[in-house]
């Protein structure tokens, strides 16, 4: 995950703030707790979603308090405190996905960066183990799907869904592990289908001038047989894999929806709901629209 999974703040309450606040601060204390000091620089916000939906999901009603924050003890931050382990699970799951984000940027990049990715990747490769010997199917499943990914990537004639697979497939497989109710795993396992497509397509839109420039895979640069010029240009067709890219994304993201609202009418979601629904209906819209004035603005 990559950070585009945001809350849209200005339409939030306080409340509703500070609670999201309180899971993000209570995640970086459990990052720091499980896997050291360097783990807590792993976490994002994508994360924090993760860990919100999984206690919605699991019906758990935690308890929030007030404390101080390590790295500023005058700050004073929120506590989360719960009796499940959507944090733990959470934790592990950053600290897995880390690793294999690395390994995938080394694989990707030319000579010296790919040792810049490969030094980092000696730094996680210890919380990883850590965080597969805790849960082993976490990392079974992150492990196999990346493999896949890069299969997919390596085929010629790939084309934007048949690349966005895999990525798809296994964030559908890692919601599913949310519940063990029989009767949401559908519901959990396509609304995880098409978060992950929407990850996928936001950060191959993203990424678009940089994969071009670079040589490097893009399903939307493969799709249109951009070339550097054309990323340099704004070229008419570079125009157009940005027109096409967001259209992606709005299917994924309808799609992603009407899930949602499946998956909220079968749990009830309580605590974070209002959290949720501000991420699902104007954040990730938001983020959307942000990489796609990034482009309009880049061609102006």
């Amino acid at each position: 995950m990559f950070g585009y999974i945001r809350i849209l703040k200005p339409q939030m309450k306080i409340c509703d703030y500070e609670r999201y606040q309180a899971v993000y601060c209570t995640l970086c204390r459990t990052m720091g707790k499980r896997y050291g000091p360097f783990a807590r620089m792993l976490l994002s916000y994508d994360y924090t979603f993760v860990a919100m939906l999984y206690m919605d999901i699991e019906g758990d009603m935690p308890h929030m308090s007030k404390g101080r924050c390590t790295f500023n003890p005058a700050k004073r931050c929120g506590n989360c405190n719960t009796g499940g382990d959507a944090f733990e699970v959470t934790a592990a799951l950053t600290a897995i996905m880390f690793y294999h984000k690395l390994r995938d940027n080394a694989d990707d990049s030319s000579l010296l960066p790919k040792a810049g990715w490969n030094t980092l990747r000696l730094f996680a490769l210890p919380l990883m183990k850590k965080a597969k010997k805790r849960y082993p199917f976490i990392a079974q499943a992150v492990e196999e799907y990346m493999e896949r990914q890069k299969e997919a990537e390596r085929q010629a004639d790939v084309s934007p869904d048949s690349a966005a697979e895999p990525t798809a497939r296994l964030i559908s497989v890692l919601t599913q592990m949310m519940s063990e109710r029989e009767e949401l795993k559908e519901t959990l396992s396509k609304f995880g289908y098409f978060l992950g497509r929407w990850i996928y397509f936001i950060d191959a839109l993203d990424d678009l001038p940089k994969d071009v420039k670079d040589g490097a895979f893009n399903p939307f640069a493969r799709k249109f047989s951009l070339t550097k010029s054309d990323a340099e240009n704004r070229s008419e067709s570079f125009v157009k894999a940005c027109i096409y890219a967001n259209e992606c994304l709005n299917m994924s993201i309808d799609e992603l929806i009407t899930q949602y609202d499946a998956l909220n009418e079968a749990v009830k979601f309580t605590c974070f709901k209002p959290v949720l629904d501000n991420i699902i209906f104007l954040g990730m819209g938001n983020s959307q629209r942000l990489a796609m004035h990034s482009k309009e603005n880049d061609n102006k």
